[in-house]
């Protein structure tokens, strides 16, 4: 004869499962900006979308770890596709208000966002707290193509070379009074100067 371990089958509670615990979980406050900071950066080769009941596909999957201010347990984004293209989720709601000089595509790695401290607004819907808006705190990280930056790079090392022509010395050892003299000495463009 076939038989239920723990009772289960019994007369008194036949095919029926086991009672589920009520989950309580941490609720985000949604009517105002709540700040805090990104922990972690998780990844998933392969993740399952799914559109309500249907699967959509599989993929490269991201989402990120929240440590809130005032709140006890970590929170989660919702899981999204690891692209950053022009119109992804992941590039337009994280990446042009987080990163300074973002563009699609660009070469970022995504775990310089962590211990970023922002500034987050949530949205509740059917019982699941997700990300409305987010931005830094302090200032944008700085993409590494952001505009400027290699003209910038590229300006510093001409008033470099510029200060050891006219010293007459290698780069390295150059004291403060000295560099002082060949600053006021070095012309610039201003169409060279990236700010």
């Amino acid at each position: 004869m076939f038989g239920w371990p723990d009772g289960m089958g019994t007369q008194e509670n036949k095919m029926k499962p086991p009672k589920r615990e009520d989950m309580q979980f941490e609720k985000l406050k949604t009517d105002d900006f709540i700040i805090g900071e990104i922990s972690d950066v998780q990844y998933e080769e392969t993740h399952t979308f799914m559109k309500g009941t249907q699967y959509e596909k599989q993929g490269p999957a991201v989402r990120f770890k929240f440590k809130m201010d005032g709140y006890q347990h970590p929170h989660y984004s919702r899981w999204g596709y690891f692209s950053y293209g022009e119109k992804s989720n992941l590039y337009l709601k994280y990446l042009v208000p987080l990163v300074e000089g973002a563009t699609p595509d660009m070469d970022f790695d995504l775990d310089q966002l962590k211990n970023l401290r922002v500034r987050t607004l949530w949205q509740e819907k059917n019982n699941f707290q997700s990300i409305e808006v987010i931005r830094p705190v302090e200032g944008k990280i700085l993409a590494p193509q952001a505009p400027g930056v290699a003209e910038a790079k590229e300006t510093t090392e001409k008033i470099k070379d510029a200060m050891a022509k006219e010293m007459n010395q290698p780069e390295v050892g150059i004291g403060l009074a000295e560099t002082a003299e060949v600053a006021e000495d070095v012309k610039l463009d201003e169409s060279e100067v990236p700010f």
